[in-house]
C-alpha cells in the first residue's frame, strides 16, 4: 500500500501543480471581472474552476486512503484540508508542490537555492494576491474607500509589500487596515529571506572561485582550505580602509636566541681542585 501511495504522489505531483496554477489564474480572472468580458465565458470559467476543485478533493481522498493512516494523514495535511473547504487558500499549496518536485534535485545545492528562490517569489505573489483581494472585498462597499476595483487593490498590495508605499491608495476600514499591517509584516519577511538567499548564493560562488584559484596556484592539496578561508575572510571585511581583524593578519615571526650550554668537561677557575688541598708533613 505504501508503494501505491508513493507511486500516486509521484505521478500526480506535476499534474496537480499545473492544475493548481490554472485554478489560481482562472479564479483571479473571475474575481477581477475585466470590463467587456462576456458573461457566457464567465459561466464556463466558473464551471472549470468547480471541476478542478472536485479533482483536488478526489486527489486528497485517494492519498488519504493509500496512506493507511487516515487520522495521521489528516493531521499532517490540515492546511490542504482547509484549502478544500476554502478554495481561496489554494494558491499557497503550490509551495508544497514545488518542494515535492524532483526537478530541482538534479542540480544539487544550487537546485536547493533555486527552489528556495522560486518559493519565495511565489509566496510573495500569492500573499499579495490573497491580502489585496480580501482588502478589495472589504473596502469596495465603503463609500469613502478609494480601493474600489481589483486592479487598484493589486497595485496597492505590491507597493506595500515592497515598502514603497506611494500613498495613492489606502484602506479606510478597520478590516482593511488590519490586513494592511499583516501585508507590511510579510513584506519585511520576504525582503529578509530574499537577501539571505542571495547572500548565501554569492558566498558559495566566491568560495568555489577561491578554491579553484587555490588549486591552480598551490599544488599542495593540504593548503587549499586555509588559503580559501583566508581569502573569504578578507573579502568579508567590507569597504576599503576597514581595520583588518587579527585572525586575518599574518602572525609575526618570533625569533628566540639560545645561549650555549656550558661544557661540563671544562673546570671552573673559581672552584678549588683536589691538587690544591693542603698537605701536612711531619
Amino acid at each position: 500500500m505504501r508503494r501505491r501511495y508513493d507511486s500516486w504522489s509521484r505521478y500526480t505531483t506535476w499534474p496537480m501543480f499545473v492544475l493548481s496554477l490554472v485554478f489560481v489564474g482562472l479564479s483571479g480572472l473571475v474575481i477581477a471581472k475585466p470590463k467587456g468580458f462576456p458573461y457566457e465565458y464567465s459561466a464556463h470559467i466558473i464551471t472549470i474552476v468547480m471541476v478542478l476543485w472536485v479533482l483536488f478533493i478526489v486527489d486528497f481522498v485517494v492519498r488519504m486512503v493509500l496512506s493507511q493512516h487516515p487520522p495521521r494523514f489528516i493531521k499532517t495535511h490540515l492546511f490542504e484540508l482547509a484549502s478544500l473547504v476554502i478554495p481561496y487558500l489554494r494558491p499557497f499549496l503550490l509551495l508544497r508542490y514545488i518542494w515535492k518536485l524532483k526537478f530541482f534535485s538534479r542540480f544539487g545545492a544550487q537546485g536547493i537555492r533555486i527552489r528556495a528562490a522560486v518559493s519565495i517569489i511565489l509566496f510573495a505573489f500569492f500573499f499579495v494576491y490573497t491580502i489585496s483581494t480580501a482588502v478589495w472585498v472589504i473596502e469596495r462597499v465603503n463609500p469613502k474607500a478609494n480601493i474600489v476595483n481589483w486592479g487598484d487593490a493589486m497595485w496597492w498590495g505590491f507597493t506595500t509589500i515592497t515598502t514603497v508605499g506611494y500613498g495613492d491608495y489606502t484602506p479606510v476600514t478597520n478590516g482593511g487596515r488590519s490586513l494592511a499591517v499583516l501585508l507590511m509584516i510579510g513584506g519585511i519577511f520576504v525582503v529578509g529571506v530574499t537577501s539571505a538567499t542571495v547572500i548565501s548564493s554569492l558566498s558559495d560562488q566566491i568560495s568555489n572561485y577561491v578554491e579553484k584559484r587555490a588549486e591552480t596556484m598551490d599544488p599542495e592539496p593540504n593548503s587549499k582550505k586555509p588559503h580559501s578561508n583566508l581569502v573569504i575572510s578578507a573579502l568579508s571585511l567590507g569597504a576599503a580602509g576597514d581595520p583588518v581583524p587579527e585572525s586575518v593578519q599574518s602572525t609575526p615571526t618570533v625569533t628566540t636566541e639560545t645561549t650555549p650550554e656550558a661544557d661540563p668537561t671544562e673546570n671552573d677557575s673559581d672552584s678549588p681542585s683536589d691538587s690544591s688541598a693542603p698537605t701536612t708533613t711531619d
